[in-house]
């Protein structure tokens, strides 16, 4: 049977820097996907569509900002497997990462980026604390700003 809409959502890895309360991601470890996996899961889900259909494809984690060349190498990947079928990106981030290649990233014009922020800096510091219990909330709000700059 072949869709003409197939959504995959890839958790590149387990890694985070913070400890959010409400994590459902699993244990944090160094744990993350391997490009072939990434590459097999990307062909299987294409080969599943029919050939005006449409590709979502998200990144996820842990926090995938830390694979950030990995999303890259995924993106051109698919669009260059993808023919005529339509593909969208989009990455959930916690803001966090700001690596060159995770800054850079934040920029693709085809990738749709959502940034985790919980309100007010209090509580979002509440429930989204660092490793080291450090406040997650000034980087989220960098870069955020940084995508508004950035148009």
């Amino acid at each position: 049977m072949l869709f003409t809409r197939f959504i995959l959502t890839l958790m590149l890895t387990h890694a985070c820097a913070l400890r959010c309360l409400y994590c459902y991601a699993g244990a944090k470890s160094a744990r993350h996907m391997p490009t072939e996996v990434i590459q097999t899961a990307i062909r299987r889900a294409l080969a599943s569509l029919t050939p005006e259909g449409t590709l979502e494809l998200g990144f996820f984690g842990g926090e995938p900002m830390l694979r950030a060349s990995d999303i890259a190498a995924a993106v051109a990947f698919t669009q260059a497997e993808a023919g005529a079928r339509q593909v969208r990106f989009h990455l959930t981030t916690s803001g966090s990462v700001t690596t060159p290649d995770a800054l850079h990233l934040l920029t693709h014009p085809d990738l749709r980026i959502a940034v985790s922020c919980d309100g007010p800096p209090a509580l979002h510091d509440r429930f989204r604390p660092g490793a080291d219990g450090a406040p997650s909330y000034p980087a989220a709000v960098a870069t955020i700003n940084r995508l508004i700059a950035a148009g």
